[in-house]
Order: C-alpha cells, then structure tokens, then sequence
C-alpha cells in the first residue's frame, strides 16, 4: 500500500511553518507557509479516510489533536480569527502537531503492514 504521507516532506512543511512563525528563511513569507499547512491538512484528511477504511477510529489516536492543531495553525497563517494568542504559542501547536504526525505515520506503516 502507499502512504498518505508519499509526495508530501512533513518535515520540509513543518521547518517552513516554522520559518513564518519565526520570521527567518524561506518560510516567512506567508505564501510559503500557506501551501505548507494545507498540504499536511490534505495528509491528514487521506490518512483519516484511510484509517476509517481499515476500521480504525481515528478518535482513538493522535488524529484529533493534530487535525485541530492543523485548522488553527491555517487560520493563524491565514491571519483568520483563530485561537493562537501569538507566535510562542504557534510554535508550541507546531510541535505538538510534529509529534502528533510522527505518531501518526507510525500508525499508518502499522495499519499497511497489517493489511500486507
């Protein structure tokens, strides 16, 4: 089976969050950051449809945290009303959601070496 995350470098996503939130390198620019957050969104939408297929309830996993950390990282990025106070706290979402992703990629090579 592929993997949800193929295609998609979380960890080149998660430095240009960064860079934004910290106003350095590449990242800082917010059309550079946007791209990034959606496109671990889309990750994180294929891997929920992709657990729910193997009868997995995404509840019972890291998947809530890192979907509502994602959603309020867009709307910060996006400069949309959203619950990040300011970019300490940014970070803070970003790290969590980097774990919560790792945890996550593991559950899925989990779930693909089960179907196999």
């Amino acid at each position: 089976m592929s993997s949800v995350f193929e295609g998609t470098n979380i960890d080149h996503a998660i430095e240009k969050i960064h860079d934004h939130l910290n106003r350095s390198g590449s990242g800082y620019d917010a059309q550079m950051a946007g791209p990034m957050v959606r496109s671990i969104a889309d990750v994180l939408w294929k891997l929920e449809s992709k657990m729910r297929e193997h009868h997995i309830d995404p509840n019972e996993s890291d998947f809530p945290t890192a979907n509502y950390a994602i959603q309020e990282l867009q709307k910060y990025v996006d400069n949309e009303q959203d619950k990040i106070a300011d970019a300490t706290e940014a970070r803070i979402y970003t790290r969590a959601l980097k774990s919560d992703l790792d945890a996550l990629r593991q559950l899925e090579r989990d779930i693909d070496q089960a179907a196999s």
